[in-house]
């Protein structure tokens, strides 16, 4: 969820396949501020290690002027 969120940041909820996705797995606030259309999110291995790591994408509006990567590690 990425605003208007109970702990004021992108927040990330995970459905568990033990409970045929009918109940979460994890429900939790990110180091991310609220963040808006300007972002999109993916989860890979960057840091290589066995967790996923969270990655935001911002595209526009940008301080650097430029398309900013995120990288949060598992």
């Amino acid at each position: 969820k990425k605003s208007q969120t109970g702990t004021n940041s992108t927040e990330v909820h995970i459905l568990s396949g033990a409970t045929n996705f009918q109940g979460f797995f994890l429900h939790t606030g990110t180091g991310l501020h609220n963040t808006d259309a300007t972002f999109s999110f993916s989860m890979t291995r960057w840091s290589g290690e066995e967790r996923p790591d969270l990655v935001a994408i911002k595209k526009s509006q940008t301080g650097t002027k430029s398309t900013e990567i995120h990288v949060l590690t598992g």
